[in-house]
Parts: structure tokens; sequence; C-alpha cells
């Protein structure tokens, strides 16, 4: 640890190396090659952040599509909305498990100061997070579940079967 005293003299020592420096600093021309060699750096570096912006939203929609495809199929396969849903809320439950299992593996590995390359805490993370999402997922299916029958019993029954034909005299 610095003690303020060392800390105070580090700064009183880089404030001289400026000090000192600061007129051979401002005889410098302005360099204009200089200039737009850093536009052209910075110019770059926001392409490279948009692109990659691009990419995860691109990646993000491709996932969505997957997991509201996935809950569609479901639903006509087995000609029922609710399956449609129970699919539906399992895969969302999931993927918000994985990634609620990185962000905690992130801050376990970042509040235990442990290397970050090693894979133990990313493993135990995401299978936590998968674990807590499905099970998540699940109460919430039940909870859905029953809502849906409680609704269903107070509404009144239609009547699903046909008129008799008119008997013809």
């Amino acid at each position: 640890m610095l003690s303020a005293f060392n800390v105070f003299a580090s700064i009183s020592l880089g404030l001289n190396f400026f000090l000192a420096r600061g007129a051979e600093l401002h005889e410098e021309a302005f360099n204009p090659l200089l200039f737009l060699a850093v536009i052209i750096f910075l110019i770059v570096c926001l392409l490279g952040l948009l692109l990659g912006v691009f990419a995860a939203l691109v990646l993000a929609g491709f996932i969505t599509a997957g997991i509201i495809s996935a809950s569609v199929m479901t639903a006509v396969l087995k000609r029922s909305v609710s399956s449609g849903f129970r699919a539906l809320f399992l895969q969302i439950g999931g993927a918000l498990g994985l990634i609620a299992g990185a962000v905690g593996a992130m801050l376990f590995i970042w509040l235990a100061k442990i290397p970050s390359d090693s894979p133990q805490p990313w493993v135990i993370g995401l299978i936590a997070g998968l674990l807590w999402g499905v099970l998540s997922a699940l109460l919430f299916n039940f909870a859905w579940h029953r809502i849906v029958e409680w609704i269903a019993a107070k509404l009144p029954r239609r009547k699903t079967e046909l008129p008799a034909p008119a008997q013809e005299s």
C-alpha cells in the first residue's frame, strides 16, 4: 500500500517532469499527418464497435427467432397452444438462466480474485444458472397452468356441438 507521502511524492515528481519538458513540448509544430492518423484510428475503432454491436444484435435476433419458431412448432405438433407456451417459457428460462449464471460466475471470479481463464467457475456458474432458469420456468409454468384453469372455470362454456339439422316436412 502506498502511503499518502508516497502518493504525493509521485505526483510531484510527475508534475516536475512535465513542467521541465513543457518548453520543449510547446516548441513542436502541429503535425497534420499525426492528426490525420489519430482521426483515422478513431474512425476505424468506431466502425469496429458498430460492427460488433450489429453482429450481437443479429445473433440475438437469430436466437430469438429460433426460440419462437421452436415454440410454435411444439404447439403445432402437439396441437396445443399451452404446450407451445410451456416450451417458450422453458426456453426463455434456460436462456436467461445461462446469462445470469455467466454474470454470477464473472462476479465470483472478480470478488474471489481468481484467474478468469480457469474453466471451473464458468462451468459451475453456467450449470447453476441453467438449472435456476429451468426451475424458475417450471414454477412459472405451474402457476400459469393454475391461472388458466381458474380462468377457464370462471368463464361460461361455449357450445361445441353443431345444431341439429332442421327436419323437412
